[in-house]
């Protein structure tokens, strides 16, 4: 039987510094259980003993601490999760892109890859020729990611001719797993980058995607990170959150688009 996971509140607090000062995720006083049970899951694939050790182990082997932000930074998706800003865009910017130039798109905290290929394929399929470049702090998921390989339960939310014509289906053990096709990978580049102490490129962007990560910072960090952001956005270009993130309380350059929820534009 597991023991408890114990940790002291000075070594709370250093941790929450370490993990602030390294992403900007604020693991306030009301997640302290998760940063426990993430220790915790750090522990038993390390065999380190408890959280004590763990924390002198993190102090002085940089790739275990890089494996625990991994942790902290880890979270579920799937594809065309919080579809609506997407599927708007695609149908508005036609016009403007098809035959014309790529459309050159940022997802800034891209996970596992469920919402850069979503964006990818959905763009495709309307005739577009896109560039994508996906972004995030974890070299893990960047990994899993860029194999473009996933359960089957990922892709419900897909409708069945995209499904068909982007993703190949597994056969014997490997039934239950999707792949994403190779003709789509080639309009997605992964990079590490970390949203709050790396400078973007010189390059810029027609669309970012900066969804379900602003949950994870608190205002000073969020507005930064939105403003670092839109430095490479194109005037005229679209700024897309989660729907459950605001942008209320910053100072940015953007303008709600009514009625689509989480989606922003710059102005000209």
């Amino acid at each position: 039987m597991m023991q408890e996971m114990v940790i002291s509140e000075r070594d709370y607090q250093y941790l929450y510094k370490m993990i602030y000062d390294a992403s900007g995720i604020n693991l306030h006083e009301g997640k302290k259980e998760l940063l426990k049970a993430k220790i915790a899951k750090r522990l038993r694939a390390t065999r380190i003993p408890n959280a004590k050790e763990y924390l002198n182990t993190i102090k002085s082997d940089e790739m275990e601490f890089a494996e625990f932000i991994d942790t902290v930074t880890t979270n579920h998706t799937y594809f065309f999760r919080e579809n609506t800003g997407c599927e708007y865009l695609v149908d508005l910017l036609a016009p403007k892109f098809v035959n014309t130039r790529p459309i050159k798109i940022w997802c800034g905290a891209s996970s596992t890859g469920e919402e850069p290929y979503s964006v990818t394929v959905q763009f495709l399929e309307k005739g577009y020729d896109v560039q994508l470049i996906a972004t995030d702090l974890s070299h893990t998921v960047l990994a899993k990611a860029k194999q473009g390989v996933f359960h089957e339960k990922r892709a419900e939310n897909v409708p069945v001719n995209i499904l068909h014509k982007y993703f190949q289906k597994g056969r014997n053990n490997r039934k239950e797993l999707i792949k994403i096709k190779d003709f789509v990978k080639k309009h997605v580049s992964f990079r590490k980058f970390n949203l709050l102490i790396d400078n973007p490129s010189d390059e810029y962007f027609d669309i970012i995607f900066c969804r379900n990560v602003l949950i994870y910072f608190d205002d000073p960090t969020s507005e930064l990170v939105v403003n670092k952001l839109c430095s490479r956005l194109s005037p005229g270009g679209y700024f897309l959150v989660g729907h459950s993130e605001s942008l209320m309380n910053l100072k940015h350059p953007l303008t709600a688009v009514r009625k689509v929820s989480g989606t922003y534009l710059k102005s000209i």
